[in-house]
């Protein structure tokens, strides 16, 4: 895995759904195959978290560009409770999530809609009527 130090550019991790194919993965790429007793739902909040990142971040070589090796990233330590209390933890964050995501097309709505009043209002093609304009 490859970065730049001092920056976070790196660690990023991202689910690939299974398809019955076969990848190419580049040298810079790293790939976790789940092990029976892994919930993937919660080693993907894991590796998302800040605990995990910034334990790969210090581990890192390299004077401009950060290196991490397969062994690096295997020497993290991380808290893997029994896949009960792993799938209860991946449900609580799963739902915050659809939550965010929900919310967070709410709000880009609302800015299209903001957007689209500013621009009639601001051309004069909607017209404010305001009190005590002369109109009495």
């Amino acid at each position: 895995m490859t970065g730049t130090i001092g920056k976070r550019d790196y660690g990023f991790a991202v689910k690939i759904p299974y398809m019955n194919k076969e990848f190419m993965l580049n040298q810079r790429v790293g790939k976790f195959i789940i092990k029976e007793g892994i919930d993937k739902d919660y080693l993907f909040y894991l590796l998302h978290s800040d605990y995990y990142l910034s334990a790969l971040y210090t581990r890192a070589g390299g004077t401009k560009q950060a290196n991490l090796t397969s062994k690096q990233i295997l020497q993290i330590k991380v808290a893997v409770p029994e896949i009960e209390e792993q799938k209860a933890i991946a449900n609580i964050l799963n739902a915050q999530e659809a939550i965010i995501e929900s919310e967070q097309a709410h709000l880009g709505k609302l800015k299209l809609l903001k957007q689209g009043l500013m621009q009639d209002l601001l051309t004069g093609k909607v017209r404010v009527k305001v009190e005590g304009d002369g109109d009495e």
